[in-house]
């Protein structure tokens, strides 16, 4: 089973494959996904989140993520790489 660090490294691995360089993101846990500042637009975040799902779903980890995006009380979750980890590495 791989890691957290690993699903997150391939989601973005396989989003910058279509994004332009200018909007490429970095594996590191400052990159920000959602709000000022962040490179991508409303429908890559949402590309990014589904990507995401899909890898943890391959991986015998289901969540709905989408659901905690919805949720306004919960977005600071996708603030950045760090938080969306550590609520993952939360929910196992």
């Amino acid at each position: 089973m791989n890691s957290i660090n690993d699903i997150i490294a391939a989601t973005i691995e396989n989003i910058n494959k279509q994004l332009s360089d200018s909007t490429q993101l970095i594996n590191d846990d400052n990159q920000l996904i959602v709000g000022k500042g962040s490179p991508l637009d409303s429908l890559t975040i949402l590309l990014f989140i589904t990507e995401l799902e899909n890898k943890l779903l391959e991986e015998g980890r289901p969540v709905s993520l989408l659901n905690y995006l919805v949720d306004t009380s919960n977005n600071n979750i996708f603030n950045n790489i760090k938080t969306i980890r550590d609520f993952l590495e939360i929910s196992k």
